[in-house]
């Protein structure tokens, strides 16, 4: 609904699409609850490879869309393959550290893993995609704290990464990455240029009050002062037209979402398969985290869409396959 209030007056190519990817992919989560999840773990290196190859081929092959190169066009279907590694990620970090953490020395693992997830990071910041490539070391984080490896160890990268903010503030972000943090502390600097984004944003959100303007009735959306409302900024036309309440049913979904994945990683019946939930769900939570914190002021605009409600293909049908390996989780544990 959110898709079709955002772009219904450029015709029905963009609403149809993200309908039928989400009929199609309802029967792969069914059939993904009856395999295996440990299946998985035997092909993750495989996939791990194929998603690495199909990153690094956006940088050589793939035509730039607004300044960046994060899709492949394969058979009339645009494919952002940095959706597929996130996945890919979870799966090879799971099942090394859950094979190798009793044959492996602690900093060794440490270290291979740390070196499988700068791999894509540095691929998709090369992009550039740099609100993307933070989450491959988020979802990182996450996994390497609940597998028990010494904490010393993200602690020390954590202040590695601290001392280095400096190095990455000068060398590594662009003008425009520096120009949305100064965006993010300040959006009336440049209220028609950078800060446009953001303001915008807030004035739909604040303005949509209690209960909304009503489904397709939202000024903002209506008068298109808002960009990319249909992927980045949809947030902002559900609490536009929805309101307060509509806004509070998303998050509230998402919450109920995340307590269930997270109940389900941690009553799996291996260490894997807790791993696999726990990366699932961090997956989805930074993204949902970081869209809202971005559309009411409280993040730097990234470019990270809302799991399951933002239009494109490539993030709905990834999070669908996710969420059928967590459903095939609960059902091994069930059994």
């Amino acid at each position: 609904m959110a898709v079709y209030s955002a772009t219904y007056w450029k015709g029905p190519e963009l609403w149809d699409k993200q309908f039928f990817s989400l009929i199609l992919t309802i029967p792969i989560v069914v059939f993904l609850r009856y395999i295996d999840y440990k299946l998985w773990l035997k092909i993750a290196p495989y996939f791990y490879l194929i998603s690495v190859v199909l990153l690094g081929a956006t940088l050589v092959i793939a035509s730039p869309i607004k300044g960046a190169k994060r899709w492949l066009y394969i058979g009339g279907f645009n494919f952002q393959p940095s959706e597929l590694a996130k996945l890919a990620l979870i799966l090879e970090l799971s099942a090394l550290i859950s094979s190798k953490k009793k044959e492996w020395n602690n900093l060794v693992l440490f270290i291979v893993c740390l070196g499988i997830t700068l791999l894509p990071f540095l691929i998709t910041a090369l992009q550039p995609d740099l609100g993307t490539a933070l989450i491959f070391l988020f979802i990182f984080v996450c996994i390497i704290f609940l597998s028990g490896l010494h904490i010393k160890y993200l602690l020390s990268l954590a202040i590695l990464g601290l001392v280095s903010i400096p190095l990455a503030w000068e060398y590594l972000l662009k003008d425009y990455q520096r120009e949305r943090i100064f965006t993010f502390l300040e959006p009336t600097r440049d209220p028609l240029g950078a800060g446009y984004h953001i303001i915008q944003s807030r004035l739909a959100i604040g303005s949509g009050g209690i209960f909304g303007y009503g489904f397709l009735n939202g000024p903002q959306n209506r008068l298109k002062f808002i960009p990319e409302q249909h992927t980045d900024f949809i947030f902002s036309l559900i609490g536009e037209e929805f309101g307060f309440i509509g806004a509070v049913i998303v998050v509230t979904l998402f919450m109920v979402l995340f307590v269930l994945g997270l109940y389900i990683s941690f009553k799996s019946d291996t260490e894997s398969g807790t791993l696999i939930g726990v990366g699932i769900i961090s997956m989805l939570c930074i993204h949902m985290f970081v869209n809202i914190g971005m559309t009411i002021g409280l993040l730097p605009v990234a470019g990270i869409p809302l799991p399951f409600i933002s239009y494109g293909r490539s993030s709905l049908i990834v999070n669908m396959i996710g969420i059928g390996i967590l459903s095939s989780i609960g059902k091994r544990r069930m059994v």
